[in-house]
């Protein structure tokens, strides 16, 4: 397929640039991305300011990534230009844009978080730093990969409802990024309906989005631990009675009786999903967690621990347990994730978490991170370029 708007593409375009690492972002005029093969050129709508994109661009969390570079995460848009290697996109197509990207040749290994992170290989560093360094979509273009591109019915998501649509708006859609990362770990340890499932902590933005997916996915229960019991109410609140909430108090002895007498009549889960802070390496929460599951249970792992964590190895062995890590998602988890959307099972406005919470420009990223930070783990916090 030919790019028969390229023509149409301005010669330059808005984005957020960062020159040196750590130092503040500015608005410069750029090239406009070009539909070269292997490229798509994505108009931008709505991108996403992450919980805590402030801390990685003013350096604190001490991400890796090259610069200068232009910034940005998952993002909406419409297919600008696209290139002769395209066979199933269509100019004009609403797309969600994916920020995880993979090696063509090495998928499963060479990965990095587009503008956010280089990943953890040599190989995944050079593909950043050598093919993808500018695809933020901090910008009113970006050029992407297109295997990151992932078609939305937009009739059927933006459609009103006398239409036989389902009547959102375009920032309602960036609750699917939040959802993608528990969605990925959720599927691959094959949680299945019917099933108990525990989703620790559960009162955050990711984690939060846990639960929901949970309840999408089919589960007959979903046990939510956590810190904060007002908060914890408020996701049992909303569940329609199928979330009982549990407090991580410390004790390893007080949060598994916690759990067994959420669980029910068995007093045992099926699934242990943790996606715990980098803080939480030693919390009581894991242990106890590990130690509520039935025989051939599983643990998915998809916490920000950086530090070594203890597990109770004999627990696991002798009953079977099986132990699942995911880092982000695959392909095929975004276009599942889509359909369960335009079918309407996987709702994604109201609750608990849900909601945009702010849609800035991009010269006004230093209040967009701000309400980021302290608001975006109650919903949605959104750049329009």
């Amino acid at each position: 397929m030919s790019s028969s708007s390229a023509a149409a593409l301005p010669p330059t375009c808005r984005a957020l640039r960062q020159k040196v690492y750590g130092e503040a972002p500015v608005v410069e005029e750029i090239r406009t991305p070009q539909a070269v093969p292997g490229t798509a050129v994505v108009k931008i709508e709505m991108a996403a300011i992450a919980t805590f994109m402030k801390r990685i661009y003013d350096g604190t969390l001490q991400y890796p990534y090259p610069t200068p570079l232009t910034l940005g995460g998952s993002a909406l848009g419409h297919i600008a230009a696209l290139p002769v290697d395209s066979t199933q996109l269509r100019v004009g197509q609403l797309v969600l844009v994916d920020c995880v990207v993979r090696s063509r040749d090495q998928p499963a290994a060479d990965v990095f978080l587009a503008n956010i992170h280089s990943g953890y290989t040599d190989g995944s560093r050079k593909l950043m730093a050598d093919a993808w360094k500018d695809v933020g979509t901090f910008a009113e273009y970006a050029g992407v990969p297109l295997e990151n591109c992932t078609a939305i019915d937009e009739e059927r998501m933006l459609g009103g409802k006398e239409s036989g649509g389902l009547g959102y708006q375009v920032e309602d859609l960036a609750m699917l990024f939040k959802m993608l990362v528990p969605w990925g770990g959720l599927r691959s340890v094959g949680v299945t309906a019917g099933e108990t499932v525990i989703v620790a902590p559960a009162t955050g933005g990711f984690s939060g989005a846990a639960v929901k997916m949970a309840l999408a996915m089919g589960a007959g229960k979903v046990v939510a631990m956590g810190r904060n019991e007002a908060a914890l109410e408020r996701v049992v609140a909303e569940s329609g009675g199928r979330v009982v909430g549990v407090r991580i108090t410390g004790s390893f002895e007080e949060d598994l009786a916690g759990l067994v007498a959420a669980c029910g009549k068995t007093g045992e889960a099926d699934v242990f999903f943790d996606i715990s802070p980098p803080s939480a390496w030693e919390s009581s929460h894991l242990k106890a967690a590990i130690y509520a599951l039935r025989p051939g249970g599983r643990v998915g792992l998809m916490g920000g621990q950086c530090e070594d964590v203890k597990f109770p190895y004999s627990r696991i062995m002798t009953r079977n347990i099986k132990l699942f890590g995911k880092w982000m998602y695959d392909q095929s988890d975004i276009r599942a994730l889509i359909q369960m959307a335009e079918s309407g099972i996987l709702k994604l406005r109201g609750g608990e978490g849900t909601g945009c919470k702010g849609v800035f420009g991009l010269d006004q990223w230093q209040e967009g991170s701000s309400v980021a930070e302290s608001e975006g783990g109650k919903g949605t916090v959104l750049v329009k370029p």
